[in-house]
């Protein structure tokens, strides 16, 4: 798929039939390209491929967030081992329990130890921004469970300026739109 001449550095990806606009190789763009099963042979992230998916959101965070793969690994353990006890198929990791991990394991922390976490940071800000471009009505497991573990524990407040000084849009993300949707 090739970029949109009227929209530079971006695509549309297609998600249920319905397209997105996305940024050219943003997580959001790997989001919405592993939701199409058409589309995902040609995709390939910027660290490679996973051959072994763990779901949407585990993919995004195994591979933009290295310090969370104790906790997916912790997840993916736990996953087997019920599977194993309980004579059943494997299911996919919980969005909810890896939403809970990035909360408690690297946003509150990466939050309150700013300036040294800036980085980290800044790239727990962008998962948390991949998800909510990607589906702004909360409609997927992945965004509802980054609303209900994650997005309901923040702070408008205070948390809210912290993370638009490293993504300035998810910051008015955040401010606007997700603040009246939380609320309602």
């Amino acid at each position: 798929m090739a970029e949109d001449a009227e929209f530079p550095h971006t695509r549309e990806v297609k998600i249920d039939g319905r397209g997105i606009r996305v940024g050219v190789g943003s997580p959001a763009e790997y989001l919405a390209q592993s939701a199409s099963s058409e589309n995902a042979a040609e995709w390939r992230f910027d660290v490679g491929p996973m051959a072994w998916s763990l779901g949407r959101l585990g993919d995004l965070l195994w591979l933009r967030l290295p310090e969370m793969r104790h906790s997916i690994t912790r997840c993916a353990v736990d996953e087997l081992d019920d599977a194993v006890d309980q004579g059943r198929a494997l299911e996919p990791l919980s969005p909810y329990r890896l939403c809970s991990d990035f909360y408690d394991e690297i946003l509150r922390p990466a939050i309150e130890g700013v300036p040294s976490t800036y980085r980290l940071l800044a790239r727990a800000a962008q998962v948390l921004h991949c998800i909510l471009e990607t589906d702004p009505g909360f409609s997927s497991l992945e965004a509802d469970a980054m609303a209900a573990r994650v997005l309901s524990r923040i702070s408008f407040d205070v948390d809210v300026p912290i993370l638009a000084s490293v993504d300035a849009e998810l910051g008015r993300l955040l401010a606007g739109q997700f603040r009246q949707t939380l609320l309602n």
